[in-house]
């Protein structure tokens, strides 16, 4: 038993260096000393000893003088076709081990195989035994999690007897390799995205693997890989920590894998990200540019959208009051952000609005496709740059527009209106910005004026009108908490005590209407969202009108002076 303590720690020892995993407990070592089940002769059938039911075909036990340890060896006939010993099954194979010779004279190989989950056995190992005349350690890692796994050892028709002793089976147990971190791709042109990473922990080298699609497959320890392999194609593996991969395809998606691969070649589960090649500049200009609406202070374009090989992510239409010569060319790698006269439009949307320009003035417009985006923006400058131009309309002879065009803070009897009452107590101030409704001609022009406050009213007088039909159109945003009451009415051209007209708000903010005294009831609006109201006034027979509107209405009496009489009155304001 001395004996057998040495040659166990020896055992143990050889295991731990040859094996490239983590070393992994051992199921059972099995002696063949104790069979609980008759073996004697050469023996065809199961077998148990204490690690469990073994099959054996053709096979003696064997003397103390031709085993390892102990006293009984299996010795597998010569001559004979599949003569072996076949172990009970376990659940994952780390490394098989045993010891062997040849008892006499003769010849052969062994062969070791492996059987999972009862399927047919396949051959994972060799060995040649001519000369070996005394017992040999021979060790193979299987390196299988595969439950249900059977090895069996075969001497097939060899002319020499084989003594096989002391099998063990170890437990597998993976070592674990961790993945690099940080993996990135990110796309530099046209044709070249740059990785980087940074290595695990224990500094193992990294591969990577790029394909079309992400599709990858994974990787066999201890199997080295390169050109078309896991799904891909092998770019890099090596202890860098960046690759720049080029020569790619514009306009293309490259998905990409990367493992950490330990000296032994282990592989980490792997991390992945991906990146799309930019596209190149478009192909094409637009076509068909042309001026569409035209209002007092806003002018419409419309054109077809480039075509080509490579198509626009988007198109810059800049504009210009003064000339073609006014309007700068933009720049590759500078993105130019939407202005007045500045506006980046979509591919696919064929039009663009110009609003808060100037009534009765002439218009210059040119449009540059681009690809990609930021500091990657391409923009086509060569060719013929698509021109046009607009003039937007003259604002005819109204009463009164007032777009409340000044400094915000500034008070109103600054600007043209006077006060009629409580002068000075709360004046009514200019607030920034101006109110915007769809669609209306006086939207988001100038700024608006803020009626908050009891105290000072201010009037605005124009041109006495004596016959037909009064209208203010106006844009009001309330607030949910209001002191209930009216705030725009109109007047004699001579102020005095005649008010006709009043606009009135309820103490919500959520309804408003029009009579001599408080109304019986409010047309419903929502508070804190802009709403256009028009106050209609027939001087033949006195009576109000005020129209509440959700959309700029398109009835035909209003039609002509909705659309035509930019007026937005807040005022003659209580």
């Amino acid at each position: 038993m001395k004996t057998f303590a040495k040659n166990f720690t020896v055992v143990l020892t050889l295991l731990a260096l040859l094996t490239g995993f983590a070393m992994g407990a051992t199921h059972w070592t099995e002696s063949f000393e104790n069979p609980t089940t008759t073996w004697s002769g050469y023996t065809t059938g199961t077998v148990t000893f204490d690690s469990g039911v073994w099959d054996f075909i053709a096979v003696y036990p064997e003397t103390s003088g031709d085993s390892y340890d102990g006293s009984k060896a299996c010795r597998i006939n010569d001559d004979i076709a599949n003569a072996s010993i076949t172990s009970p099954s376990v659940n994952s194979v780390g490394t098989v081990s045993f010891y062997y010779h040849r008892p006499f004279t003769g010849t052969g190989t062994l062969s070791v195989q492996k059987s999972v989950d009862g399927g047919a056995f396949t051959e994972i190992a060799t060995q040649n035994f001519d000369a070996v005349e005394t017992p040999t350690l021979f060790s193979f890692d299987v390196n299988d999690a595969s439950n249900n796994i059977k090895i069996k050892i075969e001497n097939d028709d060899n002319t020499a007897h084989l003594a096989i002793d002391y099998v063990t089976l170890t437990d597998y147990v993976p070592t674990s390799v961790d993945d690099p971190t940080s993996f990135s791709a990110v796309v530099v042109s046209t044709s070249q995205i740059n990785l980087t990473w940074t290595d695990n922990a224990a500094g193992d080298d990294v591969m990577v693997v790029f394909d079309s699609d992400g599709s990858f497959t994974v990787p066999v320890d201890e199997t080295t890989y390169s050109g078309s392999a896991l799904g891909g194609t092998v770019i890099y593996q090596g202890s860098a920590e960046a690759y720049n991969h080029t020569s790619l395809s514009a306009y293309t998606a490259y998905y990409y894998k990367a493992w950490s691969v330990d000296v032994d070649d282990n592989y980490s589960s792997g991390v992945t990200d991906n990146a799309t090649t930019l596209k190149t500049e478009p192909t094409n200009h637009v076509t068909n540019i042309a001026v569409g609406t035209i209002g007092y202070f806003t002018l419409d374009l419309s054109w077809t959208d480039a075509t080509g090989a490579s198509l626009p992510d988007g198109y810059l239409v800049k504009g210009s009051s003064v000339g073609y010569g006014d309007i700068s060319a933009p720049s590759d790698a500078t993105a130019e952000s939407d202005d007045a006269l500045v506006k980046n439009i979509t591919q696919g949307t064929q039009s663009v609005s110009f609003s808060g320009l100037n009534s009765n003035t002439d218009y210059y417009f040119e449009i540059w496709p681009y690809t990609n985006s930021s500091t990657d923006i391409d923009y086509k400058t060569d060719g013929t740059i698509p021109q046009v131009s607009g003039t937007t309309n003259e604002i005819s002879s109204l009463p009164l527009v007032e777009n409340f065009d000044y400094t915000a803070g500034d008070y109103l009897t600054a600007h043209g209106w006077t006060a009629h009452s409580g002068a000075e107590t709360s004046p009514i101030q200019v607030v920034a910005p101006g109110l915007k409704f769809s669609g209306y001609a006086g939207s988001g022009v100038g700024n608006a004026a803020n009626v908050a406050n009891t105290g000072e009213d201010v009037n605005i007088v124009f041109e006495e009108v004596t016959s037909g039909s009064i209208y203010a159109s106006f844009i009001i945003k309330t607030g949910a908490s209001n002191a209930a009451g009216y705030f725009l009415n109109l007047g004699q051209q001579v102020i005095g005590y005649t008010y006709f007209s009043r606009v009135w708000v309820n103490a919500t903010g959520d309804g408003v209407g029009i009579g001599a005294s408080t109304p019986s009831s409010y047309v419903a609006i929502t508070a804190g969202v802009p709403t256009l109201l028009v106050v209609k006034y027939t001087i033949s027979t006195k009576v109000s009108d005020l129209y509440v509107c959700n959309s700029v209405p398109s009835t035909e009496r209003l039609m002509p002076l909705i659309r035509k009489v930019p007026v937005i009155i807040l005022v003659v304001l209580h």
